[in-house]
């Protein structure tokens, strides 16, 4: 998709069904992938608000109940594409961070709190 190399792919991350912070991955020139490996950047920036919206209404239909999902797609003609919904990622960068494994276990609790009380 063009807009891959034009605008960016959007990921947008949700904990506990709640909208947390977006990025966007952009490719470097004459490429289309986004991975900081290819030579891709991530910038750490707020989708707009239409975005969100359509990222919570899948977040709200396909994962319910998950501690963290990330919605990755694109932005075409001002509307959110679907690409990925990722309800389990493989790495959460949690060791290039010093407080991260302490957010994780402290989301984690909250998480089995709401399941136990349900």
């Amino acid at each position: 998709m063009k807009e891959i190399q034009t605008k960016g792919e959007w990921a947008l991350l949700f904990f506990n069904g709640k909208y947390s912070h977006s990025a966007l991955k952009t490719a470097k020139a004459n490429d289309f992938r986004v991975q900081h490996v290819h030579g891709g950047s991530i910038h750490s920036i707020d989708a707009p608000a239409n975005l969100v919206a359509t990222a919570q209404t899948i977040v709200d239909k396909f994962a319910q109940g998950c501690l963290y999902t990330r919605v990755d797609g694109l932005e075409i003609d001002g509307e959110f594409i679907l690409m990925e919904l990722e309800a389990l990622e493989p790495h959460l960068f949690l060791m290039q961070n010093d407080n991260a494994m302490e957010m994780y276990y402290q989301g984690l609790l909250s998480f089995l709190e709401k399941k136990n009380k349900n």
